[in-house]
């Protein structure tokens, strides 16, 4: 093949750059985990709600995760390259709970702000069980890095599908550890500490010369 009939081949394709490739791979053996996690933790919660929330998150991963395999699938194809196809997989007993149970609706739910008598135990450095407290810090501050680090992975993308792909993982992370912080404010495992409103009023006085303004018309 001549220089001249490579070059034109390539050009014709759409190319990746490596770290976009590799940052997709840390995202997709990330989200793998999170969903052996979630799905491990859905079976030692012992709150239904919990349970069911740890399996609908579960499917849903698994779908964005098949989602990331197909474009990186697709990505090798566009580059002249062969892939294999792989195994369909779904979180045990998931397909049952998303039927049969609705979990928590976040949507109508409001965060309970301010301190509710807070009493936090002590870890068990002996523990052979993890507490539904427990498992809910472990997957909402997992939810929380992911999100961080998808976002991170996505602005360094040229490619706007797999910019946009890591972005969808980015929001995912985000609306599911809002599910799940709401789920542990109401039961009192995430309280939230409210300020005075008079140092909140304070602090807002602080930007603007110490008096209440207007917006000014323009």
């Amino acid at each position: 093949m001549t220089n001249n009939t490579q070059g034109m081949r390539q050009g014709n394709m759409m190319m990746v750059g490596a770290h976009e490739f590799i940052g997709m791979n840390e995202a997709m053996s990330a989200e793998s985990a999170k969903i052996e996690l979630l799905s491990a933790f859905s079976q030692q919660a012992t709150d239904p709600n919990l349970r069911t929330l740890f399996q609908q998150q579960a499917q849903q991963n698994w779908q964005h995760y098949q989602e990331g395999l197909q474009l990186m699938r697709s990505t090798l194809s566009q580059s002249g390259m062969s892939v294999p196809t792989g195994h369909n997989w779904q979180a045990p007993g998931t397909d049952v709970v998303m039927r049969n149970a609705q979990g928590i609706n976040t949507a109508n739910m409001q965060p309970k702000i301010g301190l509710r008598q807070p009493n936090y135990p002590m870890p068990n450095v002996n523990a052979q069980n993890l507490s539904d407290r427990t498992l809910s810090a472990v997957i909402l501050n997992l939810h929380k890095f992911h999100a961080v680090a998808w976002l991170q992975y996505a602005l360094e993308c040229t490619r706007t599908d797999l910019r946009n792909y890591l972005m969808e993982g980015t929001l995912m992370s985000d609306r599911m550890a809002y599910d799940l912080f709401m789920h542990m404010n109401q039961k009192g495992d995430y309280q939230v500490p409210k300020l005075d409103d008079q140092v909140m009023n304070t602090m807002v006085l602080a930007y603007s010369g110490g008096q209440n303004q207007q917006v000014p018309m323009m």
